[in-house]
């Protein structure tokens, strides 16, 4: 009797066991969702992405402990007897495929008119990344653009434990928008990606983030007729944001090296510059007007570059019926919220991966502290007087020369600036000035009717309106 007794508690000390190892590997992809957050917390502290002139440090919450002693709570039992929940038998269940998120993400929220400003990767209107552009496996989230190719047909994968979503650029809401979500293995395995959007692929496991998606996709579709839209349905217009992912390359350019040099007075022109490399213009599908009314874009722009071995030239020319700007230089670091431009550089372009580690302002400062990325603005006041300032990066360097000229009379504002290459960067890079060089460079120009302050800004922000996310800083290439 007692040795019957005792082979029934040794079966069912096995099967518990067994039970928890069960349990462990059902649970992985719930805690590997969980990992994404090592390099990008979701800190409310944090949750902020426009510039805090106090705060130059990323929220210490968001770093690894980086403490010398660890946790006696974690020290392995040190006894002769071992662990048996730790016996190597106990392994064999585990999957083989350990999945790592990225620090980049999906998120599902914002609006017709603010866009993405606050969201972080652990919202629950947030979907980590675990790939980008490679194949996916078991366990993983993975985005493909068209830098992957024209579909995401793999050999060897019929993404049969997929769902796949298909996301589209829409103009009429300055934003991407869920065209299709399969359930899962239902899917296209040679899904076309869209020339102008993305695709995603979903793990089985996470279908209810999936499906979230689709439901939430139902305000996108309030805003297919614009002009017939209620305020309300703008408001509550879902826009699906690629937090650190470059979607579209449509505004990246290469720029010609000066013949002579222009001079910085104010007055632009093909002569000096050549042909105008961006225009911001509401037809422009590379170009966001989301803060205008419908049918009223009245503000337009040309921007021009240029350089030589020393300067970097940019000229911009603004059409505004309005031009109101009562700064001086004791407040000119306001200008964001006036008739101005602002201008982002950035020694690494958007492809590379420092850029792909750092893209995160709001919780990364790396760039700016090690002044790789520089924020800075140019502006015309009321009185003529021409203002710049430094948002981001060393501001202890600033040896731009600028001339900024309204006039009234054509109802146009000109910015024309030289940028020296020597203030960008520092020990950990800076801009090598030769032919094949690339680095990034965006532009937002700030109007307004006397009403209302807009941005005219480049697509998913530029890396500087909305949220700072660098990946969307288009490319220089020097020529």
């Amino acid at each position: 009797m007692k040795k019957l007794l005792a082979l029934i508690l040794v079966c069912c000390f096995a099967l518990s066991v067994v039970a928890c190892t069960n349990n462990s590997t059902t649970s992985e992809p719930e805690a590997s969702e969980g990992e994404s957050v090592a390099e990008n917390t979701s800190s409310e502290d944090a949750a902020v992405s426009t510039p805090d002139e106090g705060s130059s440090q990323p929220d210490e919450s968001s770093q690894p402990e980086e403490s010398s002693q660890p946790d006696e709570s974690s020290e392995p039992d040190e006894s002769s007897e071992p662990d048996e929940s730790s016996e190597p038998e106990a392994s064999s269940d585990e999957p083989k495929n350990v999945v790592e998120f990225t620090n980049k993400f999906i998120s599902w929220a914002g609006n017709y008119y603010v866009g993405m400003t606050k969201q972080r990767i652990t919202d629950d209107t947030s979907l980590p990344l675990s790939k980008v552009n490679e194949k996916v496996g078991e366990g993983d989230i993975g985005i493909f653009t068209r830098d992957f190719g024209k579909n995401i047909k793999v050999s060897g994968q019929d993404y049969a434990d997929f769902a796949i979503g298909v996301f589209e650029y829409d103009h009429s809401i300055y934003s991407y928008k869920l065209v299709s979500m399969s359930e899962v293995g239902k899917g296209n395995p040679s899904q076309a990606i869209p020339a102008d959007g993305y695709v995603l692929a979903i793990y089985k496991d996470y279908n209810d983030k999936a499906q979230a998606m689709k439901a939430a996709s139902a305000n996108t579709r309030a805003l297919e007729d614009p002009a017939n839209a209620s305020a309300a349905d703008k408001e509550s217009c879902v826009i699906f944001y690629p937090h650190g992912v470059t979607v579209n390359h449509g505004l990246d350019t290469k720029i010609s090296k000066a013949k002579t040099a222009p001079v910085i007075d104010g007055n632009i022109s093909a002569a000096e510059y050549g042909k105008a490399v961006w225009s911001f213009k509401h037809a422009n599908e590379l170009i966001n007007y989301a803060q205008f009314k419908v049918e009223d874009y009245y503000s337009s722009a040309e921007a021009y570059l240029t350089y030589d071995n020393d300067y970097l030239y940019l000229g911009v020319i603004v059409s505004s019926p309005v031009h109101i700007n009562t700064l001086t230089e004791s407040n000119k670091n306001s200008m964001w919220n006036s008739e101005s431009i602002q201008v982002n550089v950035s020694v690494n372009p958007a492809d590379s991966e420092y850029i792909s580690e750092h893209w995160d302002w709001a919780i990364d400062q790396d760039s700016t502290n090690k002044n790789l990325m520089r924020q800075t603005g140019y502006c015309v006041n009321n009185n003529g007087e021409t203002l710049q300032t430094i948002w981001q990066g060393d501001s202890s360097i600033e040896n731009s020369i600028a001339k900024c000229i309204r006039d009234d009379a054509n109802q146009k504002t000109y910015y024309e600036v030289a940028i020296p290459f020597a203030d960008q960067g520092g020990e950990e890079g800076k801009i090598n000035v030769k032919k094949g060089t690339r680095f990034g460079l965006s532009i937002s120009v700030n109007s307004g009717d006397g009403t209302y302050f807009k941005n005219i800004i480049m697509r998913d922000g530029g890396g500087i309106i909305s949220i700072n996310d660098w990946t969307k800083i288009p490319v220089i290439t020097l020529n």
